[in-house]
């Protein structure tokens, strides 16, 4: 699971890995913050992941056409702050 910065030209090229049914590519900057491609799809999502009452737990932030990366680092760090003080951010 390497991490990297990302990039707008990083996020363009990102592409899922062949015979898998979905790859991450893992921010070097905020712990949990990925892009997501999925197999057959064309669309990008940012997601996040953490650990909830030790289970993980993953949140769709949105479509990276419509999120740009500063807003999905910022909503990432929220997400990991409701955790921190022991709330479940999907609840």
């Amino acid at each position: 699971m390497a991490k990297v910065k990302l990039t707008a030209g990083r996020i363009a090229n990102f592409q899922c890995d062949e015979g898998k049914a979905q790859t991450f590519l893992w921010c070097d900057e905020v712990p949990g913050l990925a892009v997501r491609a999925t197999q057959g799809s064309t669309r990008k999502r940012y997601i996040f992941e953490s650990k909830v009452k030790q289970q993980t737990m993953r949140i769709t932030i949105g479509d990276v056409s419509v999120w740009n990366i500063t807003a999905a680092q910022s909503e990432a760090r929220r997400l990991q702050v409701l955790i921190d003080n022991g709330n479940d951010p999907v609840k």
